[in-house]
């Protein structure tokens, strides 16, 4: 059986998991919800009939000589 997309009009809703460093000095969730806000009213703004939601944050253990290139390659192969 073959099954296809079905498309609905409406706005679109992505959701988004936020990985961050668990040594993080701020407090993660104020930042993302500054992130997701900020990013909610480009789209607004660009007509854009797309929202962001916060599915999750995940701390991580990265160290920081590690680079990001690494740290998403390694979350990747997970």
């Amino acid at each position: 059986m073959v099954s296809y997309p079905q498309y609905k009009s409406g706005t679109a809703v992505l959701k988004m998991l936020i990985y961050y460093e668990e040594t993080f000095s701020e407090d993660p969730s104020v930042v993302a919800d500054f992130l997701v806000q900020q990013t909610n009213t480009y789209f607004t703004n660009s007509k854009i009939d797309i929202r962001v939601e916060l599915a999750g944050l995940k701390p991580l253990p990265i160290d920081s000589a590690t680079l990001q290139e690494d740290v998403l390659s390694q979350k990747a192969v997970r």
